[in-house]
């Protein structure tokens, strides 16, 4: 039988980085872990460890394109060291790690535990790419390439680390011959565990769970520009953005030329720009990249609406390590005061 081949324990593990040079960071972690004799069961209880993690440094060129996490997101969450303990023991828990392109995930994965104290990671090791290879089958051996030829493909164009974990697994039970295990898809977390929302003073971005129809963003205590009307485009078959958006009257009697506000004709002027949005995942990832327009310039904003903004100016380009200072926005985007 085919589940005699597999060892008692396995955990499939993936990470998305920075970039693919030595000193580039791991962003995020996915791993899965089971246990081999609940297979029989049919639908076994696997464990899940999501998480993100703020790199100290910037994307590479086209990285945040690859994982969709933004260097203004990133900035939010803990350090690789503070769950560093938590990678190193859900790993060690199981007997063998498997994932594709191993050499790529480990090599990653053990310059953080050294970063962080910890000792590398000892377990047996096993890589999808190099045993679909050994199959001598011809054309590429990428993540991507052999989903399809077996038949399988990412939820959405976004590398997630969870989800490619999950792929390395069906990768792995087809080269052994064990029946793939497609349902257990819809239990992959959506969201990494820690992950740490937009806090600003008094304004806090609220990020709900996906509920049917998508995610739910909340912005609470802040002023919306007068006589905003904002249309958000939806396109058939995509999940409309935001699907929800509140806006209420703070309770402070002034405010401040340079206190911090969402505006809503930012995130609208954003979502003209952006490409349609097909699954709530990708919406997630979407929200994320375009929340920090939402403490956009005023004269930016206007300069995006009406035309007169300088050329080049691009809203992924805004969304990248945008300081909070209204000033100093003004002043690297070439708007200078008058």
């Amino acid at each position: 039988m085919w589940l005699d081949h597999l060892p008692a324990s396995v955990a499939f593990c993936d990470v998305e980085t920075t970039g693919l040079g030595n000193h580039d960071r791991i962003v995020s972690f996915g791993g899965i872990g089971m246990i081999s004799r609940d297979l029989a069961k049919g639908r076994p209880d696997l464990a899940y460890l999501y998480l993100v993690f703020d790199p100290g440094m910037g994307n590479h060129r086209n990285a945040e394109q690859i994982h969709g996490f933004s260097d203004s997101a990133l900035r939010l969450q803990d350090p690789f060291a503070v769950h560093a303990a938590d990678v190193w023991r859900f790993l060690t828990s199981y007997e063998l790690l498997v994932a594709h392109n191993a050499a790529f995930d480990l090599r990653f994965i053990n310059r953080e535990m050294r970063l962080s104290g910890l000792p590398a990671l000892t377990r047996p090791v096993y890589c999808t790419m190099k045993a679909y290879r050994a199959l001598d089958l011809g054309g590429s051996a990428s993540l991507s390439a052999v989903c399809r030829h077996i038949k399988l493909a990412r939820a959405g164009d976004l590398h997630d680390a969870i989800e490619d974990a999950w792929l390395a697994m069906q990768i792995y039970f087809w080269l052994h011959g064990c029946p793939l295990q497609g349902r257990l898809r819809g239990s992959l977390p959506r969201t990494p565990s820690n992950f740490r929302h937009a806090e600003i003073g008094p304004h806090r971005v609220d990020r709900q769970g996906p509920h049917g129809s998508g995610m739910s963003v909340k912005a609470r205590r802040v002023t919306p520009p007068a006589a905003a009307h904002v249309v958000f485009p939806r396109s058939p078959g995509s999940v409309a953005w935001p699907p929800s958006a509140r806006l209420t009257q703070p309770t402070t009697n002034a405010q401040s030329p340079q206190t911090l506000r969402p505006s809503t004709a930012a995130i609208a002027a954003a979502g003209n720009h952006s490409t349609s949005v097909r699954t709530p995942h990708r919406l997630e990832r979407h929200i994320r990249l375009l929340l920090p327009l939402a403490f956009l310039s005023p004269r930016i904003v206007a300069g995006l609406l009406d035309g007169t903004a300088p050329a080049g100016l691009t809203i992924t380009a805004l969304a990248r390590a945008l300081p909070w200072s209204w000033a100093e926005q003004e002043r690297r985007v070439g708007l200078h005061c008058n």
